[in-house]
């Protein structure tokens, strides 16, 4: 599958006790997921809060809106929905995953390192866990480690880019900073370097990676949303 998922292991944030979806409810889950697929996000967020506004407790919705909060920039906020989400469904490969990339994303190795382990736990050949760890890893000054973890990631280059900084002695990649905390200094070349190297290693990690639907366009409430 394409968030390296193994085939046969689908998501179902579905409760058994969650009441039938009515037509409006479904109508904007429909149609913000339709507009979230064309990135156009902040049309799609507004969709899926009208479709919250239905049916609040809906675990997939909430879950795509966290998906639009993280690519709106707004970590905080898809942290908060993500977390909750897991403690009722601790066995979501992709929801362990998107928590620990977020937590990362807001200088939280430490415990985006144990979501991200959660998940390798879950499917211990998930590519992006791995490679996402390796970010981990390496940001906590773990460089071996990195290695290894890019290496079970796919990631040759970044494995090869840690055995050279490992031998180097170089200082850990640089903490990914909120846009609101001052830049680094201009001429700070290898604290500046190393974060561009941080920014392609995680956008080459998660290429071709996007909010997807498993099933077509479903009419009721048990179709199987995902966030990837």
């Amino acid at each position: 599958m394409r968030d390296g998922v193994r085939q046969g292991r689908g998501r179902r944030l579905i409760r058994d006790d969650d009441p039938p979806a009515n037509e409006d409810f479904l109508f904007h889950l429909s149609r913000g997921s339709e507009l979230l697929m064309q990135n156009r996000v902040v049309e799609a967020k507004e969709e899926l809060e009208t479709a919250l506004s239905h049916r609040p407790q809906d675990a997939q919705s909430q879950d795509l809106l966290a998906g639009v909060y993280f690519r709106l920039g707004v970590y905080p906020t898809a942290i908060q929905i993500w977390r909750a989400l897991l403690e009722e469904f601790p066995e979501d490969l992709t929801l362990c995953v998107n928590l620990g990339l977020s937590l990362f994303k807001t200088g939280q190795p430490e415990e985006a390192r144990d979501y991200l382990q959660q998940a390798l736990e879950l499917d211990p050949d998930h590519e992006r866990a791995w490679g996402y760890l390796g970010l981990v890893r390496w940001r906590l000054g773990q460089l071996d480690e990195a290695r290894e973890a890019f290496l079970r990631g796919g990631q040759l280059s970044m494995a090869k880019r840690m055995e050279e900084q490992s031998s180097a002695g170089v200082v850990p990649a640089p903490e990914p900073e909120p846009e609101e905390l001052a830049p680094v200094e201009q001429d700070d070349a290898q604290v500046s370097a190393m974060r561009d190297a941080a920014g392609e290693a995680e956008e080459r990690i998660s290429r071709g990676v996007s909010l997807s639907i498993e099933a077509e366009r479903p009419r009721r409430p048990s179709g199987q949303w995902k966030v990837v």
